[in-house]
């Protein structure tokens, strides 16, 4: 389990139905990680209570009062905790070096 608090700069919607957030240091602008928040339809097969918890994390990010649902762009301080997970590198800007994400989410935070 990794706990990270970062600024959550963007929200990509993958055609999978996954949000992907793009999430950058808080002290470094050019050091960046993916966090993934499920599709709710690919985690029925979960245990709880992992599937418990990463059921909340969509619905924490929707009811999140600053979101808007069309807005893409953030400027947010958050602190997310999640799974790590070592994907292929996809060569996008966002991803960190070496393709960790974090996947998948399963708790997330508004910071002030």
């Amino acid at each position: 389990m990794l706990t990270i608090t970062a600024i959550l700069t963007e929200k990509k919607n993958k055609t999978d139905k996954d949000y992907h957030l793009v999430l950058k240091d808080t002290k470094n602008d050019t050091v960046t990680i993916v966090a993934e928040i499920p599709s709710l339809e690919c985690i029925e097969a979960k245990p709880d209570p992992l599937k418990t918890m990463i059921t909340k994390v969509p619905e924490d990010f929707d009811n999140w009062p600053s979101r808007q649902t069309n807005k893409k762009k953030f400027n947010q301080k958050i602190r997310v905790m999640g799974i790590g997970f070592f994907d292929h590198v996809h060569v996008a800007k966002s991803e960190s070096p070496n393709g960790i994400e974090l996947h998948p989410v399963i708790k997330i935070k508004f910071l002030n």
